[in-house]
């Protein structure tokens, strides 16, 4: 669906031509920077891969020193903003969870990670089972998807990521 120009440009493949993608978003280029994460879902090879290590990196670097009442907030201003943002994309490219949407994994992690020790085993099982749980969607996930609007992109990896952190603090919460 996606390709490169030889100028480096992101371009999707349309019917007739080549049309850059910077022409569907015409006026909603917020929308598709947020959806993204700054552009980061436009990587190649593996891009909501790359965003949750990104946002792992962050955690264990400073985010997760942010107190708890202020990171929730946060994050959900940013799944309500992702959800507008997944919908935008999707209403443009007429295309359901378009593979550069990468604010979903950016939720789904954050709130995996959330309230978890600054140590990199934690931080690291986080990762490992958030990544296994979307890219298999076992419990009935991938039915999620099917949700309009936007929903349906955020929510199969809110729920991944809400299962990844109940199971980290669960096991935390077995070894104390």
């Amino acid at each position: 669906m996606f390709s490169f120009h030889t100028d480096g440009t992101r371009f999707l493949k349309g019917p007739r031509k080549y049309v850059s993608i910077r022409d569907y978003f015409e006026g909603h280029r917020p929308w598709l920077w947020f959806a993204s994460m700054g552009l980061l879902g436009f990587f190649s090879f593996m891009p909501g891969t790359l965003a949750s290590a990104v946002v792992t990196l962050a955690y264990g670097l400073g985010l997760g020193r942010v107190p708890l009442s202020i990171q929730l907030p946060l994050w959900f201003l940013t799944t309500f903003l992702g959800i507008r943002a997944a919908r935008v994309c999707e209403e443009r490219l007429r295309t359901p969870d378009p593979s550069f949407i990468v604010v979903d994994e950016w939720s789904g992690q954050w709130i995996a990670l959330m309230g978890l020790p600054l140590e990199w085993p934690w931080l690291l099982a986080a990762f490992l089972i958030f990544r296994f749980l979307d890219v298999v969607k076992p419990l009935g996930l991938r039915r999620l998807e099917r949700l309009p609007h936007g929903f349906g992109v955020m929510t199969d990896d809110i729920v991944a990521g809400v299962v990844t952190g109940l199971s980290l603090h669960g096991v935390r919460w077995l070894l104390h």
